[in-house]
């Protein structure tokens, strides 16, 4: 998702596709918070910048419930199951 600008509508799309009870695999860099405001105030909107907070909030969102997560300060890996 860190090469795709929108990348919130990117996971609003897949999650739009997934099956009821469909695992969805995600696996990316992210962002601390401070480093992603910078990014967005150096390049604009020629790249995402999600944040685990970011993230976790979108999956949410779209009706996405947590399996398993694994997270460090620079990686993101999940396994999710939409409602």
């Amino acid at each position: 998702m860190h090469h795709i600008c929108d990348w919130e509508a990117a996971v609003r799309e897949m999650c739009r596709v997934l099956k009821p009870d469909g695992f969805f695999i995600y696996a990316d860099f992210v962002y601390p918070g401070w480093l992603a405001i910078a990014g967005r105030l150096l390049v604009g909107n020629r790249a995402g910048f999600p944040t685990r907070r970011a993230l976790d909030a979108v999956f949410e969102r779209y009706g996405l419930v947590v399996v398993h997560r694994s997270t460090s300060l620079v990686n993101y890996e999940a396994v999710l199951r939409k409602k």
